[in-house]
């Protein structure tokens, strides 16, 4: 195959109040390509092509529910939430906002216990 030799020419927001930005590429020897929509999931805020179904989240997610569980064995439950999120980022390798919506995804799945501000396996 050949080489082609294309620059990022411009990368703008479709609309301030929609999480999309439109990407257009400028090639020197060829017709550029149209250009490319792409849209922030807001959950794991990730850009991917805007108006397809996106990846189960299950397959790109960096916190598991196990990581969120031996993190609580590890540190003696219950843990301060701080305490918890500081743990998951350095067992992970994720971000603040990744171990914060892994945090409250096992709350909602019922795979940790909040009671006050505290976290712990269920019972």
């Amino acid at each position: 195959g050949g080489e082609v030799d294309a620059e990022l020419e411009l990368l703008t927001r479709a609309s301030p109040q929609v999480p999309t930005v439109d990407v257009r590429v400028q090639c020197r020897y060829a017709s550029p390509p149209p250009p490319r929509r792409l849209a922030l999931d807001p959950d794991t805020l990730w850009f991917g092509p805007a108006g397809h179904p996106a990846t189960p989240a299950s397959a790109r997610r960096k916190v598991e529910p196990a990581d969120i569980t031996q993190t609580l064995r590890d540190l003696g439950e219950p843990a301060r939430y701080t305490q918890l999120r500081h743990h998951l980022m350095a067992r992970a390798a994720c971000s603040k906002r990744t171990a914060q919506l892994a945090v409250t995804a096992a709350c909602a799945h019922g795979a940790i216990i909040r009671h006050d501000d505290r976290y712990g396996l269920p019972s």
